[in-house]
């Protein structure tokens, strides 16, 4: 066994640390070899460098400490009680984790199997394409209103949007019709037989509403707005349409395409107000009604020239569902089988067997 040479006596003692006395202020001192020491200027900034590491340390677990203790507070806040029994938030999440939770998931991974296969067939959409789509759908009568009526954000329409994109990419990929082909298509969605026309709109209104059972309500409602108080106000006091959530609004229409069209005489009341006006109290489907006009759209048709891209597409969707739909269907079974998913939560086991997206819509 290797063992270290004891040193001798006088070289020991000669090895000796320094009196901390002889050391200079702002000096240390530092071993370099055997009695031999050498005193070097000692930066306090790599002291105060030290505990400034040091208390950095301790505020931050501290903190994270703090904001444990914030969080398991606020998820164990009672959010309401019942005879003074309370119930939790986290005992609402929960719930709704148990009920929605499988569900949301298995739409979250649909959805990304859906983008995975359109990638792997080049057919994810580029944001291009999306803001361009968005732009024109953008465009249509009371677009915005129904995203606020279906609390929908605009990212969370686009990201709709991109998938019904890929659908689309998908049937149409590598289908190029001939010109009589879109002009029959043309043809078709501009006939105003035909009431699912694309490129023919009727003429359309939209109006905002309150809804009443009985017609004395409605006559006060109709003197409340008379004293000129607010729309907004006496709309939530009387209706009692679910359009009341939404300061009365509804849908964009056309003639025979409303509540109204049970009521001739009333749907022509409501089809002679000019932008800006109300009606009176009118009786229809069996409530009481005073119809405010916020919007009026004349009837219009695209010609040929401003729809060919539009009326292209759709003829490529037609020729390309006929064609094509069976084969991708059966490539993208193929590609969700083959899908590895990975399930961490025994809850959400249902989601190892996920559903495809649906088909495509016209564009």
């Amino acid at each position: 066994m290797f063992r270290r040479p004891p040193v001798p006596a006088d070289l020991a003692a000669a090895d000796r640390r320094p009196d901390p006395a002889e050391v200079p202020r702002g000096y240390r001192l530092r071993r370099i070899g055997p009695a031999q020491w050498v005193a070097e200027p000692y930066s306090v900034r790599w002291r105060m460098w030290g505990i400034a590491c040091a208390v950095a340390l301790v505020t931050c677990g501290a903190t994270i400490q703090a904001m444990r203790v914030y969080h398991l507070r606020k998820a164990q806040t009672a959010i309401v009680a019942v005879n003074g029994v309370p119930i939790r938030r986290d005992q609402v999440l929960a719930h709704l984790e148990r009920k929605y939770g499988p569900a949301v998931v298995g739409s979250m991974v649909a959805d990304e199997l859906m983008r995975q296969f359109a990638v792997s067939q080049g057919c994810w959409p580029s944001v291009e394409q999306v803001e361009a789509r968005f732009r024109k759908e953008a465009a249509e009568p009371g677009f915005m209103e129904r995203m606020m009526k279906d609390n929908v954000t605009e990212a969370e329409y686009k990201k709709r949007l991109r998938h019904r994109l890929a659908e689309i990419n998908l049937i149409v990929k590598d289908v190029r019709p001939s010109e009589a082909d879109v002009r029959y298509f043309y043809s078709r969605n501009v006939d105003p037989r035909n009431p699912r026309a694309v490129f023919r709109s009727p003429a359309k209104m939209q109006v905002a509403v309150i809804v009443t059972d009985t017609r004395g309500a409605a006559e006060a409602a109709l003197l409340d707005l008379a004293r000129h108080q607010p729309w907004l106000a006496v709309v939530a006091r009387y209706s009692v349409d679910r359009s009341r959530e939404h300061a009365g609004l509804m849908d964009p229409f056309a003639k025979g395409g409303s509540v109204f069209s049970a009521s001739p005489d009333a749907e022509a009341a409501i089809w002679r107000l000019r932008e800006g006006d109300r009606t009176g109290v009118i009786a229809c489907a069996g409530k009481w009604w005073i119809v405010r006009c916020l919007r009026k759209w004349p009837e219009s048709v695209i010609p040929y020239d401003r729809a060919h891209e539009d009326a292209e597409m759709g003829a490529r969707i037609e020729i390309g569902a006929a064609r094509n739909a069976t084969r991708i269907a059966a490539e993208r079974n193929e590609f969700v089988r083959r899908a590895s998913i990975q399930v961490f939560d025994p809850a959400y086991d249902a989601v190892a067997r996920p559903v495809v997206s649906a088909p495509p819509r016209q564009p």
